[in-house]
């Protein structure tokens, strides 16, 4: 039952709607792409004036570069497996998080200290590392099957936003801010790693596959609009009703039926049936004293005659 259950689940998911939730997560991956980005590439343009204050040497200057790259290696090895083990948003926050902080704190080095500048280096491509490859995978796991390729594609072109962020804000503001002032514009994915943590959900799949499926559930029924927590699952037409009808919300209500039945309401006052049986029992008869409730819905379509399920 729950593999079936789970299947359901993510099949109703992959039909879900590009919706305002979905551009909110999309918007905001994207964001962290673009100043993650804008991070590691930023320290080009403020070498040029870096380089010549503190009279680095061609190698001093090699190790600042070639440090954001060895942090993104490490990080690649050590992230990789712990999206798997903690989920895709909370390790996208954390490598902004650590991304952000290590590019501003360059803004308050004191003069000539090079090797302090290749640590944070490291460690921006170490959180860079960290987040761009799970808000890859919570885009690819959220788009439906049918625009997956094209939004995919869409999402990582804003990659490349973030080196033309960092080489037009370096032009503006380089003269104005001075090397540390622009610097210090590398806290700024703090603000996006923040409001990834509250607005971007998790994986349904990822949690689906780690076996918290009432998370999943209540994760899939928020995105198909519907205030309810759970997603009735013998089928999935109790979800489909909550698609078609956004503005309706699910309560349990005082069992009336038989124990292989499941009834709420809905707060337009109508009735909401569901059979959680191999079968779809829903004579009269089943109904406590023999009466039929109101505007009763079962998990069966509206469509049905007069002797299935559906009354007025």
């Amino acid at each position: 039952m729950a593999a079936a259950t789970s299947e359901d689940l993510l099949a109703l998911f992959d039909r879900a709607p590009l919706n305002r939730r979905y551009w909110t997560s999309f918007v905001l991956l994207g964001a962290v792409y673009v100043l993650d980005f804008f991070d590691f590439f930023l320290i080009a343009f403020i070498m040029a004036e870096v380089g010549p204050s503190w009279h680095l040497t061609y190698g001093q200057v090699g190790l600042i570069f070639y440090g954001s790259g060895v942090g993104a290696i490490l990080g690649s090895l050590v992230w990789g497996s712990l999206g798997e083990v903690f989920g895709r948003q909370l390790q996208t926050v954390t490598g902004t998080l650590i991304c952000g902080v290590s590019a501003g704190l360059i803004g308050f080095l004191p003069t000539g200290a090079y090797l302090p500048l290749a640590l944070l280096r490291i460690l921006v491509g170490f959180g860079l590392a960290a987040a761009i490859t799970p808000a890859l995978t919570i885009v690819v796991e959220l788009t439906p099957t049918r625009w997956r390729t094209g939004m995919t594609s869409l999402f990582v072109l804003t990659a490349s936003l973030g080196p033309l962020l960092a080489s037009a804000s370096a032009a503006l503001l380089l003269q104005r801010l001075g090397w540390r002032g622009v610097a210090m514009l590398g806290f700024v994915p703090i603000l996006i790693g923040v409001a990834v943590w509250f607005f971007v959900p998790e994986s349904v799949r990822w949690l689906t596959a780690k076996g918290r499926f009432a998370e999943a559930r209540a994760e899939a029924a928020k995105h198909l609009g519907n205030g309810t927590r759970q997603c009735a699952l013998a089928g999935d037409t109790a979800c489909n009703l909550a698609a078609r009808e956004p503005r309706r919300t699910l309560y349990d209500a005082p069992p009336v039926l038989a124990d292989d039945s499941r009834l709420g309401w809905l707060d337009d006052g109508s009735f909401w049936v569901s059979s959680v049986g191999p079968d779809d029992r829903c004579a009269g008869s089943r109904y406590a004293g023999g009466a039929r409730p109101r505007n009763t819905l079962s998990m069966s379509p509206p469509a049905r005659s007069s002797d299935g399920c559906l009354w007025h």
